[in-house]
């Protein structure tokens, strides 16, 4: 029964390990390794809410060029002809407008609502851009100051063993350990906030927004 004991495979579940005497994936407490990352995380906690911060920032402008275009529809593009009053939604059009008029009697409302709502489209995507340079710059400095941290108890650990324990264990993926495993903690960082986290809260905001301009019509685009 000794010889037929493969030091690859699993006792547990039989799945076949990267090396002999590596932990096996599926039977590894999750929770723990979980645990272990967000205590790894802990430090980083003020620069994980400016991040989220600025995640809730960017995909709330990202819902404002659909409503422009929408107003523009509603608003400009099919207005129709002899009408000289416009009521947009948007905070300072009234003010702008008139002031414009005042100054520029002549012109038509619809020409300036048009400029109106192009600027301000403009000044979104900018901002936009700007915000999303800014999270992209944090991710990738909280990133790469946390691939160190768990490195150095990782590399003093690694100094504490005994010969015996490198006679069993595969040096070359004890190095790999070390260099690239720790190296996927910046990867994770990166994919969970603008992957996972994003994406969730691209599905949160867009429902507020579709159930805000129509109940019904949200849940029909929903229902597929």
């Amino acid at each position: 029964a000794e010889d037929d004991a493969d030091p690859r495979k699993c006792p547990k579940c039989g799945m076949t390990l990267d090396f002999k005497g590596d932990l096996c994936r599926r039977c590894i407490n999750q929770g723990a390794v979980a645990s272990r990352v967000l205590r790894l995380m802990k430090p980083y906690a003020g620069l994980a809410t400016v991040m989220f911060g600025l995640l809730l920032c960017i995909l709330s402008l990202q819902m404002v060029p659909p409503r422009l275009v929408g107003l523009l529809i509603d608003n400009v593009v099919s207005v129709k002809s002899g009408v000289n009053e416009l009521a947009l939604p948007l905070p300072f059009w009234p003010t702008v407008s008139r002031a414009v008029l005042a100054a520029r009697p002549g012109l038509d409302v619809h020409v300036l609502g048009l400029l109106f709502l192009v600027g301000v489209l403009f000044v979104t995507q900018v901002l936009t851009g700007g915000l999303n340079m800014a999270n992209g710059r944090l991710v990738s400095v909280v990133g790469t100051q946390i691939t160190p941290d768990p490195r150095k108890p990782l590399f003093k650990r690694l100094h504490s063993l005994s010969v015996d324990y490198y006679d069993r264990h595969n040096v070359g993926s004890l190095v790999s350990r070390v260099s690239y495993d720790t190296e996927a903690m910046k990867d994770f960082v990166r994919q969970a906030v603008q992957g996972l986290i994003a994406q969730m809260l691209v599905l949160i905001v867009t429902g507020v927004m579709l159930f805000s301009i129509s109940w019904r019509l949200a849940l029909w685009t929903l229902l597929p």
